[in-house]
């Protein structure tokens, strides 16, 4: 698998001023799917997600009335180590 884009995603928990970050890997059309392919991710790229969580995240899209599953892996407490990682994902692909 290639790996074309990871962007860095900002989130509050629910019911919690607490902000984290989160590096964004993909989507795909259900959970199962991005499940799988998060498990891939992981497993290729270890020594840079290990210690990260998979958070998937349904997206309505307006346009198609279709919900897609952003592959979201995380917490992490600053910004610069999202872009960190996100750095390292594209020096190893």
């Amino acid at each position: 698998m290639l790996l074309a884009a990871a962007f860095v995603v900002l989130r509050t928990s629910p019911g919690s001023a607490a902000t984290d970050y989160y590096i964004e890997l993909g989507s795909e059309s259900s959970e199962e799917a991005a499940m799988a392919q998060w498990q891939e991710l992981s497993a290729k790229y270890n020594s840079v997600l290990s210690g990260l969580q998979f958070f998937p995240t349904e997206v309505l899209n307006k346009g198609s009335n279709k919900t897609t599953v952003r592959i979201q892996a995380g917490p992490l407490d600053a910004k610069l180590d999202a872009y960190r990682i996100c750095g390292k994902l594209f020096e190893d692909n």
